[in-house]
């Protein structure tokens, strides 16, 4: 079985120009076919125009194909909105373009969708809006883990257009291949999701410390999907008997991501050696905006260590209003080197609760640096109260 698709060439044309020399403008008719050695191949009729000249044509054929799937023509399911029906057509996901088409029963014509979800092969896609710098960006994602954690994959694929054989009959070439890449999210509660590695210490690093470890055999070597799975599983039995004492906000995926992304370990302080603790007091109003920032603990000046929490909790968006209420957020800066076989320097001073009175104690946040040369004295800063 054949699948044909048609698409404009002039995207291609620049890296083709390099490669193959030549300048044009081309539309094609392209078949998507195995070959005698069971290879998914594009085959496109290309009819070329130049300027000054007659139209030509040439066929070209590509290793891979556009479509997730071979045939790439499936019977599918697409469902337009969030909680509407699913609708049954036969479907061709192109994970070049990101494009979902449909055809259906009534209606003789290929229809172009970006449908909230669809389902093809078995699998469930899901439209993901990942938040860039000044846009949304599209893409569909399938569901590989679904816990308190969330793990979901989405499949891309590009054609590079360069001259290739198939590994099997080196007489004849191929203009090009298609490759596909495979990208991991990782998201929790109503966070953001996140680009993600599939190791330990990359999952791990975009999660809430657990209270106790998780042991894996190496925190960097690349895991089988099946063993991620089972590492965010014991992630969340194991964060599930931590979260029971904890307050609520402390708990909350939105509020630990931006303290994650936004607060970081200030210069001058691990520039000079300095690692220490510090109490950040805050109020959430009755429409969850965050507010009355004040510094509870001694002040160190010239390290910036409060400053660069308060600095983090001034970029928080709108929290939920049932979290209303005066707050206080230790934050640990802990200070390690590669010279140093000890670990890392912890800090042991900690806030008299006399001082944080009517305040509810949130779990503490830990900002570790590690760096490859230490100044000349390392030392733990805690100062006086005023």
């Amino acid at each position: 079985m054949t699948g044909y698709y048609f698409f404009n060439m002039t995207s291609y044309l620049p890296l083709l120009v390099l490669l193959l020399s030549f300048s044009l403008e081309a539309n094609c008719q392209c078949v998507v076919s195995k070959d005698q050695y069971g290879q998914v191949v594009t085959t496109c009729e290309v009819y070329k125009s130049a300027s000054n000249t007659e139209p030509s044509h040439k066929q070209e054929a590509y290793l891979g194909s556009p479509y997730l799937t071979y045939p790439a023509w499936q019977k599918g399911k697409v469902r337009i909105e969030a909680g509407g029906k699913e609708i049954a057509c036969e479907l061709a996901y192109d994970v070049v373009a990101n494009e979902v088409l449909c055809r259906f029963d009534d209606k003789p014509a290929i229809v172009r969708l970006a449908p909230y979800s669809f389902t093809l092969d078995g699998l469930e896609y899901t439209r993901q809006l990942s938040k860039l710098p000044g846009l949304f960006s599209k893409r569909y994602t399938t569901v590989l883990y679904e816990g308190p954690t969330r793990l979901t994959k989405s499949i891309s694929r590009r054609l590079v257009p360069t001259l290739t054989t198939n590994g099997y009959d080196k007489s004849s070439y191929f203009y090009g291949y298609y490759q596909s890449q495979e990208t991991y999210y990782l998201q929790q509660g109503e966070a953001l999701p996140e680009v993600t590695q599939l190791d330990q210490a990359s999952l791990l690093s975009l999660l809430p410390r657990p209270a106790s470890p998780i042991a894996v055999n190496s925190p960097t070597k690349q895991l089988a999907a099946q063993a991620a799975i089972r590492l965010l599983m014991a992630y969340d039995s194991v964060m599930a008997l931590s979260n029971r004492d904890k307050p609520p906000l402390s708990t909350d995926a939105v509020f630990n991501q931006l303290l994650r992304k936004e607060l970081s370990y200030p210069n001058q302080a691990w520039l000079a050696g300095v690692y220490g603790r510090v109490y950040v007091g805050f109020t959430v109003d009755a429409q969850g905006q965050l507010s009355d920032l004040v510094t509870l603990s001694p002040a160190n000046v010239g390290y910036g260590l409060d400053g660069a929490v308060k600095q983090a909790l001034r970029q928080s968006v709108l929290l939920k209003p049932a979290y209303q209420g005066t707050y206080v957020l230790p934050v640990s800066f802990t200070f390690d080197h590669t010279q140093d076989d000890r670990g890392a320097y912890i800090p042991v001073n900690v806030l008299s609760p006399d001082r944080y009175v009517d305040r509810v104690l949130l779990t503490e946040h830990v900002v570790p640096i590690r760096v490859a040369k230490p100044g000349p004295q390392i030392r733990e800063v805690w100062g006086y109260y005023k």
